[in-house]
């Protein structure tokens, strides 16, 4: 193995593990029971009492369930895991509604593109270009900016042409 690969891996194992301990909270957070988890799941009750106590590692499969039973916000789940960094965010009342208020923001944006004439496209998305993102999110964190574009390749196209 290369240690691309291992490195690859290593990083998916770790992104698993944060979704893990944000769906194990939620877990105790609904007071569903080891046994009606693995009904759901379809696996045994041994193998779903290792993965909530972190002893054996999710995987996405189970994963996809366990958000689908805890019915986990999907879009504010990546953010605070994949874009924040800090799956606990994902409970934080302050954070659903800026996540809320973001995806909103965001639908209306998309919803004026394609209406709106090539300069309003431009200028839209010059409100989002590097500069701006770092500032308006300055308080968010390191390397705001590169994580957002690295989620986004539309928005590093439609930011360099604006």
């Amino acid at each position: 193995m290369s240690l691309d690969l291992q490195e690859q891996q290593q990083v998916r194992a770790e992104r698993l593990e944060a979704y893990r301990k944000v769906i194990v909270e939620a877990w105790h957070r609904k007071g569903l029971k080891n046994t009606e988890v693995s009904a759901y799941t379809g696996r045994g009750p041994s193998l779903i009492s290792k993965i909530k106590n972190g002893r054996a590692p999710i995987c996405s499969r189970i994963s996809n369930q366990l958000i689908d039973l805890l019915e986990l916000d999907r879009a504010r789940l990546f953010l605070a895991i994949e874009v924040a960094g800090n799956g606990a965010l994902y409970f934080d009342p302050a954070f659903k509604n800026a996540c809320i208020a973001s995806l909103c923001f965001f639908e209306h944006m998309m919803d004026r593109l394609h209406t709106e004439g090539e300069c309003e496209r431009r200028s839209v998305f010059a409100a989002f270009s590097k500069d701006t993102v770092e500032r308006v999110a300055g308080q968010a964190g390191d390397d705001v900016a590169e994580q957002f574009s690295s989620y986004s390749p539309a928005y590093s196209r439609q930011a360099a042409t604006a």
